[in-house]
């Protein structure tokens, strides 16, 4: 959270939280990491237009989620200094849901109770603050939004009753919120993880995360929350020792276990701080967080569970220690790491910045583990140019293994950290190399003399796309709000689903392409073809471009569409990959292909008959699913 730094009229907002005066201390800086020289090269991301999610101002500390079933379900988390309530701007939690891959947005406040102005939870609490929100949703149609509440006193500049909430909700409640009141987030819905109820309680957690197990395993449908634990003194929570702290619930976030220690309570006053909680494809949980040292050094460390979260691993390092950075800015900025995991290949992922001597700039370093943590690779810089400062990084990886990662860059002013911009970059063989950065915001972000813009930021990728989010950060003028955009990757590429994916009724735009059977289960239309397809002829094209939904938003790129050669897509063609380990890579032989939409979506679906290969009669529904499958950008022209 940084909770101190959250800025109200220029004053800050909560008691100042040392830093380098408290931190651990350590004689020497130990000898700084070598390291790795990446290659960029291919085609950078299409960058989609700026959207606004949310209309009130100031923001900061975003989050953001993409929905596993449906990759145009996007979940946002961002603390709201806007609001007035209680006769103050407090910090309040916000969210908003878009259904259209990120288009447009229904935004609301976190249950705010219309008599007390207070911040009402499951347990009969309430509150006048709410931030650090940390979004996720589970395959089950569950969305959860992790939230710090707490009591702040303003007169005295003290912080008393504190906690850790999260809320639960559905996919499908979320999808009412413009049109239902009581839809979203609800108070009764809104469950502790670890209370401090005592208003002089010498206890603060601060900046938790969240984490759902989406895998096939033992333990998928668990939800993880790690946070760092401080235990001052009384009348400053600020000034004593720290740990981080994990939690686990197996109801969908409705009950927690008792907090256990990543770490041992310590003498570390501040040092230890950013954790991050992710999941494998096996249900294999990591933990990783940042440990500060008075030299201005820090070092990164990882912990396991292999039982769910029942156990952990003693913390190891992953990095050398390295400088945290110390680039001249009125806001303040940190080296934590962000966290994810493949679920296709189970490789571990860290971003953070570093400042590799005094003299240079901040940069972006990735780190690698394909043994399940037990050893990294030397970090690499994934900003393809040193110059400026590049800061706050997000990474996350999609369902088909591609990695996605994104920051604050002032390469556009090396010499004003007031001025910034968004980058993002993507690998798609696993982080060996990287494509070129994009440039996200179409103009530099100017936060004048902010004394805030975030401890963090987010990142969501799923179905070919990636969302970074941010916000325009003016604490000092309370202005700076919410931001995001869609990133196209492999441009313009296109993601091959299984037929399951278009539960549509059937009919056909071209007589010479086949019979089609209408099955009644829907108002969407596809277009069967027989193996080998034809060449997608003048009509088709124009029907897709046509069709129900936004074709720039989610079939890649506006404007015409067409395929390289008249069997590119076919039964055999080279280019159609099935992705592992989702299933059995079926003959291509015996393969159709669908183009189809469901809900605005253009997809390419690829169907394996069990029955007469040439016979469209209705029982072709009999037939085997395949895996999920990437067309790739060579497939396409144009």
């Amino acid at each position: 959270m940084n909770a101190s730094l959250f800025t109200c009229f220029g004053q800050r907002q909560f008691h100042p939280r040392p830093r380098r005066q408290l931190w651990r201390v350590r004689l020497h800086v130990e000898q700084l990491e070598t390291r790795n020289l990446l290659s960029f090269g291919g085609t950078p991301y299409a960058v989609g237009p700026t959207v606004t999610p949310t209309t009130t101002e100031p923001e900061a500390e975003e989050h953001i989620a993409v929905d596993p079933n449906d990759f145009h379900n996007l979940l946002i988390g961002v603390t709201d200094n806007g609001i007035v309530r209680l006769g103050r701007h407090f910090a309040t939690a916000k969210y908003a849901f878009a259904s259209d891959n990120g288009a447009t947005w229904t935004e609301r406040y976190v249950p705010i109770d219309p008599v007390s102005e207070r911040l009402p939870t499951a347990d009969g609490r309430s509150w006048t603050n709410t931030q650090d929100p940390v979004v996720a949703i589970d395959r089950a149609g569950n969305a959860y939004l992790a939230n710090l509440y707490l009591n702040f006193d303003p007169v005295a500049s003290a912080i008393h009753e504190n906690g850790v909430y999260v809320g639960v909700t559905s996919i499908k409640s979320l999808g009412k919120l413009a049109t239902q009141a009581g839809s979203g987030f609800t108070a009764a819905h809104t469950f502790p993880v670890v209370v401090n109820a005592d208003p002089n309680t010498p206890f603060f957690e601060d900046k938790e995360w969240i984490a759902v197990d989406n895998s096939t395993s033992a333990f998928g449908g668990n939800v993880y929350v790690s946070w760092a634990h401080l235990a001052g003194v009384p009348g400053d929570q600020f000034k004593g020792n720290e740990q981080i702290l994990f939690s686990r619930s197996s109801d969908h976030g409705e009950t927690w276990s008792a907090p256990i220690e990543i770490t041992s309570l310590k003498n570390w006053q501040g040092g230890i701080q950013g954790s991050q909680v992710a999941v494998g494809p096996t249900g294999e949980v990591y933990v990783v967080y940042a440990d500060h040292f008075f030299d201005g050094s820090a070092q990164l460390f990882l912990s396991r569970s292999a039982d769910g979260g029942v156990t952990f691993s003693e913390p190891v390092a992953i990095t050398a220690n390295f400088h945290t950075l110390s680039f001249a800015s009125t806001y303040p900025k940190n080296s934590w790491p962000s966290l994810a995991v493949s679920p296709t290949s189970g490789d571990v992922y860290v971003v953070y910045a570093d400042q590799p001597n005094k003299k240079v700039g901040a940069e972006v370093e990735l780190i690698r583990s394909t043994d399940g943590g037990a050893t990294f690779s030397a970090p690499a810089a994934i900003n393809d140019m040193p110059v400026g400062q590049q800061f706050m990084p997000a990474v996350t990886v999609d369902e088909a293994g591609v990695v996605h990662a994104s920051w604050f860059d002032t390469r556009n002013s090396p010499s004003d950290s007031s001025a910034y911009d968004i980058y993002a970059t993507f690998s798609t063989d696993g982080g060996a190399t990287f494509r070129p950065n994009a440039r996200v915001t179409p103009n530099s972000i100017n936060v004048g003399a902010s004394g805030f813009i975030g401890d963090y930021a987010g990142i969501a990728a799923g179905g070919g796309f990636a969302h970074p989010v941010w916000s325009t950060g003016r604490y000092d003028t309370r202005t700076g709000g919410l931001r995001t955009a869609t990133l196209t990757d492999d441009p313009p590429g296109m993601i091959v689903r299984g037929i399951s994916a278009v539960p549509a009724r059937f009919s056909t735009w071209d007589g010479a392409l086949g019979a089609a059977t209408p099955d009644g289960r829907g108002d969407d239309f596809a277009t069967i073809f027989k193996s080998p397809a034809p060449a997608l002829t003048a009509s088709v094209l124009a029907a897709l471009r046509a069709a129900p939904g936004p074709a720039s938003s989610v079939w890649p790129g506006p404007g015409d569409i067409s395929l390289k050669g008249p069997t590119t897509v076919s039964a055999g063609a080279r280019d159609v990959q099935p992705l592992p380990p989702r299933g059995e890579a079926a003959s291509l032989d015996q393969v159709f292909t669908m183009i189809g939409w469901e809900e605005g979506e253009r997809s390419l679906s690829l169907f394996r008959p069990s029955v007469k290969p040439l016979d469209w009669a209705p029982d072709w529904l009999a037939g085997d699913m395949l895996p999920d499958t990437v067309l790739p950008n060579s497939a396409f022209a144009g």
